[in-house]
């Protein structure tokens, strides 16, 4: 039993996430029907949830670990329990960090797909340029060791 099902999303509860996960379980498989009993799944009762056969469950996905509602399968008053969850986890530094990752996810992806063109245009710029490269680095070198040198006298002078 290793997936989180919220048991109840009734909006009328006065719901703050810590009410809301006060009544979470822990289930062998996320429900995918609605209706009390329905899904047949096993869960680990609690002192909120004390009889599992009890729960209204709705249709959910699993996500990660959690087992998140299918909102177009709930009811008008649990959807609406379900978008104020929602909103108070986003609110949250935790939910803040995970809408972070969300919304930065498309320029990682985007880094990752331009990584291997960003090499061969590096790879064909040296193999272009290679014998200019090294002369360039050659000589700036040598000109970092002669003004080393001239620096150093100097200061031996004074």
């Amino acid at each position: 039993m290793n997936k989180l099902f919220i048991s109840e999303l009734n909006p009328s509860a006065g719901m703050n996430l810590k009410e809301i996960f006060r009544t979470a379980v822990c289930v062998d498989k996320c429900p995918k029907a609605t209706g009390v009993g329905a899904g047949k799944f096993k869960c680990r009762p609690t002192k909120a949830v004390p009889d599992c056969a009890a729960i209204n469950s709705y249709a959910t996905t699993e996500v990660v670990t959690y087992c998140f509602p299918q909102s177009e399968s709930l009811d008008p008053q649990l959807k609406q329990g379900w978008k104020l969850a929602k909103e108070q986890f986003l609110s949250s530094p935790s939910g803040q960090y995970f809408n972070d990752m969300y919304l930065s996810s498309r320029a990682v992806y985007g880094s990752i797909a331009m990584a291997p063109i960003y090499c061969f245009v590096f790879i064909g710029v040296m193999s272009a340029f290679a014998e200019y490269i090294s002369w360039c680095i050659i000589i700036l070198v040598q000109l970092g060791l002669i003004a080393g040198a001239v620096l150093a006298y100097f200061m031996r002078v004074d």
